[in-house]
């Protein structure tokens, strides 16, 4: 049995599809294949300000469109599985407490059953949790993960991850504690247990 750690955004849930829909990104008619970076700012064809890109994710997050947002496809089949063979299964993410309960509402909907507890980074605020602390003090053994933002981090904690392939972590190969995926059926833990 392993502590598992999954991640909510692009992972559980298609956030970026919803969030590109907005006002703000709409009439830049940007796709979810031009986002190379998943902090929006970094993105040269939205040529937007750190703060705009944190202000439209937590007027997304804020608003009823919210609940919008599609969970991925493949998801609940694997997490499952993945709980049949009695591992402990975490949401960690890095929305900010205040979404605490639209989040964990959002996923018992589409995930019932399947988590044993959420865990909330509160990123971009001044109470902000690193995820390499928050997996440390669970003693998480293994991470879906989405997100290269954090691979500096995780590898210095020497976790295991598997990362879902998305446009914005291209370029990033396996290597000894992270191995990519590009579909459900890649997702194979067995690799980091021995």
């Amino acid at each position: 049995m392993a502590k598992i750690w999954v991640d909510c955004d692009e992972v559980l849930s298609e956030t970026i599809d919803e969030i590109l829909k907005r006002w703000v990104f709409k009439w830049k008619n940007i796709k979810k294949t031009d986002i190379n970076s998943y902090f929006l700012r970094d993105v040269k064809k939205l040529n937007i300000t750190k703060e705009i890109g944190i202000e439209q994710f937590f007027w997304f997050f804020a608003s009823d469109d919210f609940f919008k947002t599609k969970p991925v496809k493949w998801a609940l089949k694997k997490l499952k599985e993945l709980k049949k063979q009695w591992h402990k299964l975490y949401v960690v993410t890095a929305r900010a407490e205040q979404f605490k309960d639209k989040t964990i509402e959002r996923v018992n909907i589409h995930f019932p059953w399947i988590f044993s507890g959420f865990l909330f980074m509160n990123q971009f605020k001044q109470n902000e949790v690193s995820k390499s602390k928050l997996c440390k003090d669970l003693w998480i053994e293994i991470l879906i993960d989405d997100s290269v933002n954090n691979l500096k981090d995780i590898n210095s904690a020497w976790i295991p991850w598997i990362l879902l392939d998305k446009p914005w972590n291209r370029g990033v190969e396996d290597w000894e504690l992270l191995k990519r995926v590009d579909s459900r059926d890649d997702v194979d833990i067995s690799y980091f247990i021995k």
